[in-house]
């Protein structure tokens, strides 16, 4: 059997509840309109910066990292990233954005979009491991599907 990662979106507004991917990429998550995992521009999602964050997918490792979005991205609740709000003037950027791994039935939630994470590496192999809470969103990718080619 073919290693895949398969995201579903919970709680928002898409044509596609889950997204199963097979073949390793980077995909871009925000409001943007080249971005890979495109979320919607209503009013509700303001605050998903239009390049939010980036999926590094090698089925069935996942990992995510804030893009230096403005309200920043969370994992299962916790904040990873820095929100651009949180900077101050004259401070340099933090380097390098960090990767977390993400593990089996974690959460990333994206704004007001929430997506959960099959099919990934097992807990216990990650580098940044964060606790899990209550489920809310997800989405998925198949290679046979997908909408969009992934980021270079």
């Amino acid at each position: 059997m073919v290693p895949r990662v398969t995201l579903k979106l919970k709680n928002a507004i898409s044509e596609q509840s889950e997204i199963l991917i097979a073949k390793p990429g980077t995909y871009v998550v925000g409001r943007g309109p080249d971005c890979d995992l495109r979320l919607p521009s209503q009013p509700e999602y303001l605050s998903v910066s239009r390049h939010h964050c980036l999926l590094e997918i090698d089925p069935p490792r996942v990992r995510v990292r804030d893009l230096r979005s403005r309200n920043g991205t969370r994992i299962n609740g916790m904040q990873i990233g820095h929100p651009s709000h949180w900077r101050w003037e004259g401070i340099p950027e933090p380097e390098p954005l960090v990767a977390y791994d993400l593990h089996q039935g974690d959460e990333l939630s994206v704004g007001p979009a929430v997506i959960e994470v099959q099919s990934a590496v097992p807990a216990g192999k990650a580098t940044h491991s964060l606790s899990r809470s209550q489920p809310q969103v997800a989405i998925v990718w198949d290679d046979e599907q997908e909408t969009r080619a992934p980021s270079a």
